[in-house]
């Protein structure tokens, strides 16, 4: 799994710099690379996390969240984004979104890409 998480580490990496052109200063990625779940399956469900986010689904985020927690509690990543997402959702941690507020895409508001918390979250990803 290593291995695996390595090259996760160096396509991040060569993305932000080659692909976007984002200057990586060595404290940050230190930092990214030092950051690593113990369990495939954390890295597999964050996975799902991000996918989620990506299309505006922040509660079914955060079920992938918990569950990357339930395998890795100590996944820094997966932790800060589900505790992010918490005070943006107005939620504690540890509170099913969707069983709490019955979840429907239909009546979501709309996405906002100007909207404070969505701009917080993406800067934080």
């Amino acid at each position: 799994m290593t291995d695996v998480i390595d090259l996760e580490k160096d396509l991040v990496l060569r993305i932000l710099r080659d692909a976007l052109g984002v200057e990586v200063w060595l404290r940050r990625e230190e930092t990214i690379r030092a950051n690593r779940p113990s369990d495939v399956r954390a890295l597999i469900s964050y996975g799902g996390a991000l996918l989620a986010f990506d299309q505006d689904d922040w509660p079914l985020a955060i079920v992938h969240l918990d569950e990357a927690l339930s395998h890795d509690p100590a996944y820094a990543e997966a932790r800060g984004l589900r505790e992010t997402l918490s005070l943006l959702e107005g939620k504690p941690l540890g509170t099913s979104v969707l069983s709490s507020r019955g979840h429907s895409r239909a009546t979501d508001p709309p996405y906002d890409a100007q909207h404070p918390g969505h701009q917080l979250v993406r800067e934080l990803l």
